[in-house]
């Protein structure tokens, strides 16, 4: 699969990663703990935003399940923003089935095997169990991931779920350096855990594969050191501020001259106190406005874009989730937010269905259980576009195209469709994201209700009165 990822780490890597609850099974490249030799996997005893990776393979079943929130949460909180959060449990579900057909020793991947006062389990998850446990304690793009260990996580019962811890919103504008403030480097890292009494100890099978990536470790604070001799200290932090560069964020949006006010305190409400401004374009050429602002934006070494139609109405969360999805998915080169075609029971989105797939199932199996999921067309409504996609597709990027008999009735292409075209054509990554689902700000009336009925208000969409008239019991 391709969203699957290997936990078999190389000596080489600087990444903090810890391997809790590891047995006998020791990975390469990670600090290994188990609580047969002393060391407890919650609470762990290390500061807040420590590690960029936390493994638990087949240990969270071990906590009551009333215990599972606190002790996700313990885990998430050691966790830097972006870190990795890989889970590892027996899934019920397929253990139920298993049952059903018979299959023997199913008992101890639900029970536990009972061989020490350790070997009990007290909790039991399936995919979607696990799935909200992981989004409540603050875990965002949810999947499977493959594991390469001989461990209890590469059995066929295991249910293997990670999930990223997201950004803060302020790192989107703000540098997290400064010039008062001394990166620790990697080695410092490995003797704060040596030192510390009651830190994380350093386990494996034996001395010389954990010496070898210590060594590793202080081969990168060399190169560091080397660095210093030839830099001055401001120099130095000026280079390591510049790999920390922030995310630029700017936010576009072409409207009419005069628009729906609940969607102009929407946009205050939403992007100013993140720190994201809003720049706007108006005139009757809506593709040419955003288009200007789209390349002034780009040009000025933004990250990211996002387009707001003057018609949309969304919510802070909204957009900090959306921002969060982007900055943790850089494969992907734009992010669709959900939303209905206006005065029409559509979904703004086009989409080519696997094959085999029903676009009933495709919405079931899908749009309903993933965070991202790829599309062909999208909108401008509430949508996130990498700017270097923007710098590598042709213009123009929106283009009119009439019918093959001339004219602008059916076999058309819009500006807005060109745009999606164009994307896909260059091989660019388009994504729904399921979850943000944002309003459609449309004109409605409202009409008293036939007199047998109560007069119970009714609502029409205005281009339905336009093309029907009133409905017969408003008639005069």
């Amino acid at each position: 699969m391709k969203q699957a990822q290997s936990d078999k780490g190389t000596k080489a890597q600087s990444k903090v990663k810890i391997n809790l609850g590891c047995g006998d099974h020791v990975l390469d490249g990670y600090f290994n703990i188990d609580i047969k030799n002393g060391d407890g996997a919650y609470p762990l005893p290390v500061n807040d935003g420590f590690y960029d990776e936390i493994r638990a393979s087949h240990l969270l079943e071990h906590f009551g399940f009333e215990e599972t929130a606190a002790v996700l949460a313990d885990w998430v909180s050691k966790l830097k923003p972006g870190g990795l959060l890989k889970i590892a449990v027996p899934d019920f579900r397929l253990l139920c089935s298993y049952y059903e057909q018979g299959k023997p020793n199913v008992h101890p991947y639900i029970m536990g095997g009972h061989v020490d006062e350790y070997d009990f389990h007290k909790a039991i998850f399936d995919r979607w169990s696990l799935t909200a446990a992981l989004e409540n304690a603050g875990l965002i793009n949810i999947r499977h991931w493959e594991s390469l260990a001989k461990d209890s996580s590469s059995l066929d019962i295991s249910l293997n779920l990670m999930g990223e811890k997201p950004f803060s919103v302020s790192s989107f504008q703000f540098p997290v350096s400064s010039e008062n403030e001394k990166p620790i480097r990697p080695v410092e890292v490995i003797e704060e855990l040596m030192n510390k009494p009651d830190g994380v100890e350093v386990t494996g099978k034996n001395d010389e594969e954990q010496l070898d990536l210590i060594e590793e470790f202080k081969k990168l604070d060399e190169v560091v050191t080397e660095s210093e001799k030839v830099e001055s200290e401001k120099a130095r932090l000026d280079a390591l501020a510049a790999t920390d560069k922030p995310v630029r964020i700017q936010a576009v949006m072409s409207m009419p001259r005069v628009a729906f006010t609940e969607n102009l305190f929407c946009a205050m409400s939403a992007f100013h106190p993140l720190g994201i401004n809003v720049e706007r374009a108006t005139g009757a050429f809506w593709e040419q406005g955003l288009t200007r602002m789209m390349e002034k934006f780009t040009n000025d070494g933004f990250d990211y874009l996002i387009t707001i139609d003057y018609d949309t109405y969304y919510t802070i969360e909204q957009v900090k989730y959306l921002c969060q999805l982007a900055v943790s998915n850089p494969d992907v080169d734009a992010i669709v937010s959900l939303q209905a075609k206006r005065e029409e029971d559509v979904m703004l989105m086009g989409w080519n269905t696997p094959d085999g797939m029903s676009a009933s199932d495709f919405l079931k199996n899908e749009i309903a259980t993933k965070q991202l999921v790829e599309i062909v067309t999208g909108h401008f409504g509430l949508t996130i576009i990498k700017c270097d996609a923007l710098k590598t597709i042709g213009k123009p990027w929106f283009n009119s195209i009439p019918g093959p008999d001339g004219s602008w009735n059916e076999g058309r292409i819009d500006s807005d469709i060109a745009f999606w075209h164009n994307m896909k054509r260059c091989g660019k990554k388009v994504c729904l994201a399921p979850k943000i689902k944002i309003a459609h700000l449309q004109q409605m009336m409202t009409l008293p209700g036939p007199l047998e009925e109560g007069l119970n208000p009714q609502h029409h969409y205005i281009s339905d009165i336009r093309q029907n008239g009133l409905p017969d019991h408003c008639k005069v």
